[in-house]
């Protein structure tokens, strides 16, 4: 699934149940409102990167250029097709997202 059709599906989940309590596979317990906040942070994501890359900005620029800091990201690990975690920042996810994009 991509980042396009996971927002609203992340959108219709909290939608279809606001009062429910959502366990992660990582990450505290969440609410109808921070699943709408997390498909607000992945839109934003996407789209920035889209507009960087659509600027001709390298990844590395647009780890420069892109500023997510109002979302006061968690750190969180996350394995990805290796035995030890990565760390999922606002730069590894600018880098994701700019990967996936390619």
């Amino acid at each position: 699934m991509s980042i396009p059709d996971f927002v609203p599906a992340i959108r219709k989940i909290a939608e279809d149940y606001p009062d429910a309590t959502f366990v992660p596979g990582h990450g505290p317990l969440a609410k109808a409102r921070d699943l709408r906040r997390f498909a607000d942070y992945l839109e934003e994501l996407y789209t920035s990167v889209q507009k960087a890359q659509k600027e001709g900005l390298s990844e590395d620029e647009a780890v420069d250029e892109i500023d997510l800091s109002e979302w006061d990201l968690s750190i969180l690990p996350a394995a990805h097709d290796s035995l030890l975690p990565e760390w999922a920042t606002a730069e590894s996810n600018i880098r994701w997202v700019y990967q996936l994009l390619k």
